[in-house]
């Protein structure tokens, strides 16, 4: 009869754990090339640089206007504003003025 010793058992789990992780890992990037996620959260993040250059030339070529916030507009710490909600904040105020 084979029988296994207490330390083979353990090898023998180790390397089907190493096995299911590099499973996982290649059905992973299996998935997420067939939905273009990686390519999707890549292209969101040049739009989101895009906009953030585009709003600071905007404040920058503009020195007349206010570069931030401006203080009747406080922010709560916890709140989470878009990029865009501080472009459309920054509109408002602009318009505002004129």
């Amino acid at each position: 009869m084979n029988s296994f010793g207490f330390g083979e058992l353990v090898i023998v789990l180790l390397i089907i754990i190493a096995v299911n992780i590099g499973v996982f890992l290649i059905i992973r990037e299996l998935i997420l090339w067939y939905w273009k996620i990686n390519k999707s959260i890549q292209l969101q993040e040049e739009t989101n640089s895009l906009l953030r250059q585009i709003l600071n030339s905007q404040t920058t070529t503009q020195p007349n206007q206010l570069n931030a916030i401006s203080d009747k507009t406080e922010l709560k710490t916890d709140e989470k504003l878009s990029l865009n909600d501080l472009y459309m904040k920054k509109i408002n105020q602009n318009n505002s003025k004129s």
